[in-house]
């Protein structure tokens, strides 16, 4: 196998496989002959006349020449062909092709099998068998097969694959070889730190076909790099009007499948998250990147942005918001110059606050500016947005956010109604108002995190603020939450 990059300066190289002739000790198969297609994570190259069977390398020279730095478009993407895989020909008859894919599926892995491969496979999913070599009358051939179906499972599972198709899987009717003569592979990213030494430097992912990093995705992975919270951003269309910022890599996917859904997906700029409680200043950069991106390119019927995410669990919602305000204060005559309407939906610590916080910036700003918390659906932000729905026709599913003035409840808070007693005994049946909290008191909650636990009840003023809290995080199902190592309340959590 030979790969040609731009730097390749192919009249200045001898054929690689004639040297490999000489030193084969069988010829059968191994022949001067070369196939010659683009390796650039395109499929289907066979159907769009991107392979160049049985050439000589002088032959396969002379087709890279024609169609290299040459700009083509697959499935509305547009790149240029420069990077290019020379491989020996293997002589074979139809009837030996076979084809073969191993993916991961929600339940496990899958391997689909059909005893006919080749670029007229057609319909796969119509026609593989889940009994694999049931179509293989060859005993011999078989076992030759489910040998090689076992070893490369193997491989697939212990270097964490999570596709890998072989098309055409050839094996010789003389069951003198087999040959994978076409593969297309993913690896689980997130399997990195797991796989570093059997992968060693040798796997670095690719850009997909028709993308190239630009400046701000290249500072978006430094950022990302320096930290231990997640940033992450692809530009998928620099035109699109529809963008993300989202929290949390889960929600990341749901907004975007869920804009993918509605019709939208050609007009998606972005797909990104940012995650892991990162600082305010991180998440200024991030934003203001991002926004830098949505800006580029005005449209004249506006841009929608979605500031969105779930329920976090630790990430401290305010502070976050604080960068996220610092950019948008910051590019908010360019937003309102391009008719730019956010929408905004979040949940988690402090996020009462934090949204407030971004009612405030829209007041302050001018910018067109929704704003909701945890009572909204998590993606019903996307259908207000994209479906120009009006405020009235949400107001069954979902209750818009109303200002809350945190520092004016507090100062109202009646005390009284809030007491404590260490002694069960001495608590008396009290009017129905009041709220007695004791040791016997229960509280079941639902998606358990103790420290959210304990800042309420901080918050309730059911311990004085001087007395202070303290709570430790558990592995066990049922937690506690303590007052100087004192238990308070049993909590019962729901997983």
């Amino acid at each position: 196998m030979f790969l040609v990059t731009p730097e390749t300066k192919l009249d200045q190289i001898e054929s690689p496989f004639d040297t490999q002739i000489k030193k084969a000790k069988q010829s059968k198969t191994k022949t001067n002959q070369t196939v010659v297609k683009p390796d650039q994570l395109l499929k289907r190259r066979g159907k769009l006349g991107l392979v160049k069977l049985n050439a000589t390398w002088k032959e396969a020279c002379q087709w890279v020449s024609e169609v290299r730095n040459k700009k083509i478009t697959v499935d509305g993407a547009t790149d240029e062909l420069n990077y290019f895989l020379v491989e020996s020909f293997i002589p074979h008859k139809p009837d030996e092709e076979l084809y073969l894919c191993i993916h991961s599926i929600r339940d496990g892995d899958e391997i689909l099998f059909y005893h006919q491969g080749g670029v007229d496979v057609g319909d796969v999913d119509a026609k593989v068998a889940r009994e694999l070599l049931s179509k293989i009358e060859n005993n011999q051939k078989r076992d030759m097969v489910s040998e090689f179906i076992e070893k490369i499972f193997q491989m697939y599972s212990e270097l964490h694959f999570c596709y890998l198709e072989i098309n055409p899987l050839v094996v010789l009717n003389d069951l003198s070889g087999v040959f994978i003569l076409d593969l297309a592979a993913k690896l689980d990213s997130a399997a990195e730190f797991q796989c570093h030494s059997k992968w060693s430097d040798v796997v670095e992912f690719p850009p997909f076909f028709g993308h190239h990093s630009s400046p701000e995705e290249k500072f978006v992975e430094e950022l990302d790099e320096r930290t231990g919270a997640s940033l992450k951003l692809t530009v998928l269309n620099p035109t699109g009007r529809v963008w993300t910022m989202v929290a949390g890599g889960g929600a990341s996917v749901i907004y975007a499948d869920t804009v993918a859904d509605l019709g939208f997906a050609h007009e998606l700029g972005n797909y990104g998250e940012y995650s892991g409680a990162p600082t305010q200043e991180l998440t200024y950069q991030y934003a203001n990147t991002l926004l830098r991106c949505m800006l580029k390119y005005p449209r004249e019927e506006g841009k929608i942005l979605l500031i969105g995410g779930g329920i976090a669990n630790f990430t401290d919602v305010a502070d976050t918001f604080t960068g996220v305000i610092q950019a948008l204060q910051e590019n908010k005559d360019d937003m309102i110059k391009q008719k730019t309407k956010i929408y905004v939906r979040r949940g988690g610590p402090n996020y009462q606050r934090g949204l407030k916080l971004m009612k405030e910036c829209a007041d302050s700003t001018g910018l067109d500016m929704q704003v909701f918390g945890p009572e909204t659906h998590i993606t019903a932000i996307v259908s207000m947005a994209l479906l120009s729905k009006k405020d009235g026709d949400e107001k069954e599913d979902n209750q818009e956010l109303q200002d809350v003035n945190i520092e004016s409840y507090i100062e109202n808070l009646d005390l009284s109604r809030f007491k404590w007693n260490d002694k069960w005994e001495e608590v008396k049946e009290k009017d129905k108002n009041d709220y007695v909290m004791t040791e016997k008191t229960k509280a079941i909650v639902y998606g358990m995190q103790v420290g959210a636990v304990q800042v309420c009840v901080y918050f309730f003023f059911s311990l004085p603020k001087e007395k202070g809290l303290e709570y430790t995080y558990s592995q066990t199902k049922n937690s506690n939450v303590e007052r100087k190592k004192k238990k308070i309340l049993d909590v019962y959590v729901e997983t």
